[in-house]
């Protein structure tokens, strides 16, 4: 199974920059602390789970471990249109305290992004329930959405999630 590589940009930064994995998703661009990022893999069979939220995937075999696949497209109520599946990858982060893979359109690079590029998420845009939205880095002339990958779910949600995972333990381990 090989990893993709990703290009990074902006070497020649200063001090308190974070680096920042940029991802597409329904043709714009999210980015996440590259710490929360395990690896990137390309999509694989995924297990179905009943019962599981909408956004729910279902689960990967991840070199022996059971892995929740979220789509990102699915969470945050984008429509689905249709996307270069070989462009498609799979960001396994960690998130509320466990391993979790998340679907995206395309990832495209690794960026630097100073305090000083972020900007607070302007509240008209916010929402209910749009708590995982950190800030907009302003990198140039694009604007970057970056995402807090511990509130991307709710506390109920990751309950639910906890619940389909342990229910595709259990059905690895009758069969």
């Amino acid at each position: 199974m090989a990893k993709d590589k990703l290009s990074t940009k902006g070497a020649a930064v200063s001090g308190d920059a974070a680096q920042y994995a940029v991802f597409r998703v329904g043709g714009e661009d999210y980015a996440i602390d590259i710490m929360r990022i395990m690896e990137i893999i390309r999509p694989q069979k995924v297990t179905r789970i009943p019962k599981s939220p909408e956004f729910v995937e279902g689960v990967i075999n991840l070199r022996g471990k059971v892995v929740p696949i979220i789509d990102l497209r699915k969470r945050f109520g984008i429509a689905s249109e249709a996307s270069d599946s070989k462009k498609v990858r799979v960001v396994i982060v960690r998130m509320a305290g466990r391993v979790v893979g998340t679907v995206v359109d395309e990832v495209t690079e690794v960026l630097y992004i100073r305090p000083d590029q972020v900007e607070t998420t302007p509240e008209a845009v916010r929402g209910d329930g749009a708590d995982y939205l950190m800030g907009v880095g302003k990198v140039g002339e694009r604007l970057i959405v970056l995402l807090d990958m511990e509130k991307v779910l709710s506390k109920d949600e990751v309950v639910k999630l906890h619940a389909a995972e342990e229910l595709a333990k259990g059905a690895g381990r009758a069969g």
